[in-house]
């Protein structure tokens, strides 16, 4: 029995007849001593237990030292030299290295030594990292002091900063389940690279530690001031002048991540064809509605007010369903807004009673206007709108409670597991953008920021063209062309095109909800084609009595541009402006601006920052090299 076993023998027996000593106590005494006894038992327990886990481990790593030479191609030679204590407990045919993928282009196995002499291996891959065995099966190495010696290529390592080359190398990884007592890494640079001032940055401990019980000798030696625990590594980042590492172009990183990928095309269709199984098997279940029958109708389901129209037409909240509440609260009088200058005020008017309002109306009135009559419309004012848009959306979620439909969500999940799996090969396969980063970051900024500008105009005045979810397809579509290339780019979205499709397949409508979709159909073509012989069936005052009752379900069907158009044509643009004006909706005339403010102030205001530095935002853990490791 070796040491290490004998320890925790003695310590789990002694533990053992402790609390058999306490429960005879206790038996003895009654319950007016419990508390008492179990406090002490407990300090005992917390005294007893750090002396015994403090015993000296019998097996660790007494020294971890990496000699790195960084190569003008960007990748490294690596020659790792372990002095390990084996006791037969964890060690007893020999160690194990992970070296993952992160931050790496791949793996070359140089030699393996133990002692001096060559060391049989076995290598096993994943899709994070290469796994190296370093022994053989049915083989125990004797107890006591053993030197390993690993030494390998890592391609592609070189980080490219904008203004300097950077090497960010995790030297012992930080899988190790044994003590480390002492680790150092001697890095030998290109000739004409100098390391920059600052240029060094040191980390030691768990993962994602910022700690620094390390120090420099030199702009080449690095070395560990006190041993490191099991799961703690240490690692180091160093930069020096741009120009001398060849950095990769963008055809070779291109081909590269083809023949990367094309490694796991086997395994990676096979799964895709099971999704592709799975998807239509679920549809086929749970996705297919029942059977539609439109009817026109001419005027809204009874007792669906504009924002339930909405949620159920769209099957989820989105924030144009506060938009609908607001108008629709104006068509009830019970709420006006006011424009000054391209500013909007909202005021609160207690024209309609509680009792008569949908629920969703209710809790934006009393959430909103909990502290004043009065609220403008801006951004200083996001956190009162974001809280009514919370209450909004609950309001609809407990008025729908699965009624009408259900968007099966929990399905979704195999899409999830297949996406983060693709994204892990793609890390691995390709190993830098095709374009510049900063090109990338403007182009993908720009586009972004050029759309939420202007989505008041856009969303509204093409809504068929504008939708947000199309636009961020498209975003995202395009990101992917900028950072894979066009043709793993277009590959990946064409594995990733039947999950988005899925998504929106598998929602369904239940049997209710189905009746409940044919009379918003059938009112949503009413509204689309608005026969002149029933909007305006008689004076004007009754035109603009049913342009005004309407028009927020047009809004919530998209199709107020429609409806406006129509009154216009009939009553002419003066007459048309004189009906808004008249009923509460001047605003509405000028709807861009006031969406645009609308939205303005449901987004928090942006709060920004930066950092920069060499391994400013380091940590143990991070960078390319070594996960870690241990005995089998």
């Amino acid at each position: 029995m070796n040491s290490s076993l004998v320890i925790r023998t003695r310590f789990w027996s002694a533990f053992g007849h402790l609390l058999g000593a306490w429960l005879r106590f206790f038996q003895a005494h009654g319950t007016s001593v419990l508390r008492k006894s179990f406090l002490g038992l407990a300090g005992l327990c917390l005294l007893g237990a750090p002396c015994a886990w403090a015993a000296p481990q019998s097996e660790y790593i007494d020294r971890f030292d990496a000699f790195i030479t960084v190569n003008k191609d960007a990748s490294v030679n690596v020659t790792e030299r372990l002095v390990v204590q084996a006791a037969g407990d964890r060690i007893q045919r020999g160690i194990f290295r992970v070296l993952p993928y992160r931050g790496v282009g791949g793996y070359e196995i140089l030699s393996v030594r133990r002692d001096g002499r060559p060391e049989p291996y076995t290598l096993q891959e994943s899709s994070s990292a290469k796994k190296l065995y370093i022994g053989q099966k049915g083989v125990t190495i004797p107890q006591g002091k053993h030197v390993y010696e690993l030494t390998y290529r890592a391609k592609t390592t070189v980080r490219f900063q904008k203004d300097f080359d950077e090497l960010y190398w995790n030297v012992t990884g930080n899988d190790w389940p044994f003590l480390i007592k002492a680790a150092s890494a001697r890095v030998t640079l290109p000739e004409g690279a100098e390391v920059l001032p600052d240029g060094v940055s040191l980390y030691t401990g768990i993962m994602g530690a910022r700690e620094a019980n390390a120090r420099a000798s030199g702009h080449s030696f690095f070395y560990t001031t006190r041993p490191l625990l099991a799961g703690e590594g240490f690692t180091i980042s160093m930069a020096w002048n741009k120009g001398v590492i060849q950095e990769p172009g963008w055809q070779e990183k291109y081909f590269r991540g083809w023949n990367n990928l094309s490694a796991q095309a086997g395994p990676l269709f096979a799964w895709w064809g099971l999704l592709l199984g799975y998807y239509a098997v679920m549809w086929f279940w749970l996705g297919r509605d029942p059977k539609a029958r439109v009817l026109r109708r001419f005027e809204p389901p009874a007792n669906l007010s504009p924002a339930q129209t909405r949620y159920v037409w769209n099957m989820k909240y989105d924030q144009d369903v506060l938009a609908v509440v607001v108008m629709s609260l104006v068509e009830k009088k019970c709420l006006q807004v006011e424009e000054e200058k391209g500013d909007f005020t909202l005021r609160h008017t207690d024209a309609t009673a509680p009792m008569f309002l949908p629920p969703e109306e209710l809790r934006f009135i009393s959430e909103l206007f909990r502290d004043s009559k009065t609220l403008s419309v801006s951004q200083s004012n996001y956190k009162k709108f974001a809280a009514a848009g919370k209450a909004v959306k609950d309001a609809l979620a407990k008025w729908e409670k699965g009624r009408y439909f259900s968007r099966h969500l929990w399905a979704n999940i195999p899409t999830l597991v297949f996406m983060g799996w693709l994204l892990a090969l793609l890390m691995k396969a390709v190993d830098g953008l095709f374009v510049p980063s900063s090109m990338l970051q403007a182009v993908l900024f720009f586009s972004a920021w050029i759309y939420l500008t202007a989505q008041s105009f856009l969303r509204y005045r093409f809504p068929q063209f504008f939708g947000t979810r199309w636009f961020w397809y498209v975003w995202a579509a395009a990101g992917l062309v900028m950072w894979l290339g066009p043709g793993i780019g277009l590959l990946v979205a064409a594995l990733l095109v039947p999950g988005v499709v899925f998504f929106y397949v598998i929602r369904s409508y239940t049997v209710q909800g189905r009746l409940l979709m044919n009379e918003i159909e059938g009112f949503l073509e009413y509204l689309q084609v608005a026969e002149k012989y029933r909007v305006f069936a008689s004076d004007p005052t009754d035109a603009s009595r049913i342009f005004c009752k309407y028009l927020p379900y047009a809004a919530a069907l998209n199709v107020q541009n429609n409806w406006i158009e129509a009154l216009q044509k009939e009553l002419g643009e003066a007459a048309a402006e004189e009906a808004q004006n008249t009923n509460g909706f001047a605003f509405y005339q000028n709807r861009r601006l006031f969406y645009s403010s609308f939205y303005g102030a449901m987004t928090a205001p942006s709060s920004g920052g930066s950092s920069s530095g060499f391994g400013g935002r380091g940590s143990s853990g991070g960078g390319s090299g070594g996960g870690g490791g241990g005995g089998w």
